[in-house]
């Protein structure tokens, strides 16, 4: 595969890759994701589900011109997010901004961390300290 021969960092999301039951930091089942390469490894593909119906589907893919990994994150409530970033130690740390109701745009940050026995995935809003700010930590395991 092209990419994967040769640009290393095309295998930096390896980690991610295979059939995960997400749940909430807190607890709680929320779905299932299914994270797989394709076009010969120059894109990663994650399918997220839950029994209710929601489903999102993201495609990521490492720019080797800018040097930069790129996210297009859309679900089927009509949300559309952009990020872009870089690996970070062990972590994929992307930012973008999210346009929501009314053409309010919101600034936020994924972080994509193997933690030893699964991954961790980090949505968090960075508006301003006392401006609604928050996080959503999802847990991926086996």
């Amino acid at each position: 595969p092209f990419c994967q021969t040769l640009f290393a960092e095309f295998r930096q999301l390896d980690f991610w890759l295979g059939g995960w039951t997400v749940s909430a930091d807190q607890g709680g089942e929320l779905g299932t994701s299914e994270v797989r390469s394709d076009l010969n490894g120059c894109l990663t593909q994650e399918d997220f589900a839950t029994p209710k119906g929601y489903r999102s589907r993201s495609y990521l893919y490492f720019d080797f011109v800018v040097e930069r990994w790129f996210r297009t994150f859309a679900d089927n409530t009509g949300m559309h997010i952009e990020l872009s970033g870089n690996l970070e130690g062990d972590a994929m740390v992307m930012t973008g901004e999210e346009t929501g109701p009314g053409g309010q745009v919101r600034r936020v940050r994924v972080t994509i961390t193997p933690d030893g026995v699964g991954v961790r995935q980090t949505w968090e809003d960075l508006a301003g300290e006392g401006d609604g700010g928050g996080s959503l930590a999802l847990v991926y395991s086996r």
